[in-house]
């Protein structure tokens, strides 16, 4: 009974520990974002009006929530489309799927504070397919 709770214990330091990882790398992505996002909207000419000073600081200054971890799968999640063909017709096909698929997983982190991560592209593509060069 004894190494089951130290067990049980053990694997909630290592979940806490995984949260926080999780938490400090989800900052990261943001700060890249927001640090990207200044090229981007001048590259396909978003030229929207740059936020006001103190908005900024307001926004640096609010504590960072508690990062929480949930782990979801099910019937109601997006499955990702898989690429088995070799032909134009079929890439396109895929990629259009790939599109449909990247706009739900879009419309599903919208309006929540969950996080839907959507399938890298290469990640579809059945590696049986590929031609070796």
């Amino acid at each position: 009974m004894e190494e089951q709770r130290q067990h049980l214990q053990e694997q909630f330091r290592l979940l806490k520990a995984a949260e926080e990882a999780m938490g400090r790398q989800e900052k990261q992505i943001e700060d890249l974002t927001e640090a990207a996002r200044p090229h981007i909207e001048a590259r396909w000419g978003l030229f929207a009006e740059a936020p006001k000073r103190a908005e900024t600081e307001a926004r640096e200054t609010r504590p960072a929530p508690e990062p929480t971890v949930m782990l979801a799968a099910g019937a109601n999640m997006p499955v990702p489309p898989m690429y088995r063909g070799s032909t134009k017709k079929e890439k396109r096909e895929f990629m259009d799927s790939y599109m449909v698929y990247k706009r739900r997983v879009d419309a599903l982190n919208q309006g929540t504070q969950t996080r839907v991560f959507t399938m890298p592209l290469g990640a579809c593509i059945e590696q049986g397919t590929l031609v070796r060069v």
